[in-house]
C-alpha cells in the first residue's frame, strides 16, 4: 500500500487519519453522552470519564490538525463521475475536516473558562495548561453550549457522510467508498 495518495486513490497515511479520527470522534460522543447523562455528577468515575474526554479530545485536535496539513501539501484523488452533489460532498468534507478542531477547542475553553479551575491530566500523563482566558459561570455555559451543539452537529454530517458513502458503495457501486477501506486499496509496491 502506497504511504502518499495519487490520483487514482488514497495512501495509507490519509486512510489512517480518516479511520483514526473517525473512531476517536464517535468514541468522544459516546463518553459526553455518558458522562453528561448517565453517571452521577459527583461520582470518582465522572472526573475521570472527563479526564479521558478531555484527553481524547487533545488527541483529536491534534490528529485533526494534522490531517489539515495533510490535506494541503498531499495530491488530491480526481472525483469519481457520477452520483450525488459535489457542491454537496465539498460542504460534508470541509464540514468534517475543521469540524473536530473547532470542537476541541470549545472544550479546551469550557475547562480553560471554568471557575473550578480543575486541570487536564492528558492521559494521566502531564498537566495540559488552560488557555489564557477569564474564568466565569457564564462564559462556561456560553462554551459548553457552543461545545455541546458543534458535536451534535458534527454527527449530524457524520452521518450524512456514512449514508452517502454507502449509497455510492452498494446503490451507485461507483468505487467512492473503496478508496477509502485500506483492503480495498490495491498495493502498489513502490511506496513513495
Amino acid at each position: 500500500m502506497r504511504l502518499r495518495n495519487d490520483r487514482a486513490g488514497y495512501g495509507s497515511v490519509s486512510i489512517g487519519l480518516h479511520w483514526l479520527i473517525a473512531l476517536v470522534f464517535l468514541a468522544q460522543i459516546l463518553l459526553g453522552v455518558v458522562m453528561t447523562r448517565i453517571l452521577p455528577e459527583t461520582a470518582v468515575a465522572t472526573f475521570w470519564a472527563y479526564q479521558w474526554h478531555k484527553s481524547f479530545g487533545l488527541l483529536l485536535l491534534l490528529l485533526s490538525a494534522l490531517r489539515l496539513v495533510w490535506m494541503l501539501v498531499e495530491t488530491r484523488p480526481v472525483n469519481l463521475a457520477g452520483h450525488g452533489s459535489a457542491l454537496a460532498a465539498g460542504v460534508v468534507h470541509r464540514s468534517l475536516l475543521f469540524a473536530p478542531i473547532l470542537i476541541a477547542f470549545a472544550g479546551w475553553i469550557i475547562v480553560s473558562v471554568s471557575p473550578l479551575g480543575i486541570p487536564t491530566f492528558a492521559f494521566n500523563l502531564f498537566v495540559v495548561p488552560h488557555l489564557p482566558l477569564v474564568p466565569g459561570d457564564g462564559a462556561e455555559t456560553r462554551a459548553i453550549a457552543v461545545h455541546r451543539w458543534l458535536a451534535y452537529g458534527t454527527a449530524i454530517v457524520v452521518a450524512i457522510h456514512i449514508a452517502a458513502a454507502l449509497m455510492h458503495h452498494f446503490r451507485w457501486r461507483d468505487g467512492t467508498m473503496a478508496r477509502m477501506l485500506p483492503r480495498c486499496r490495491q498495493s502498489a509496491g513502490n511506496d513513495r
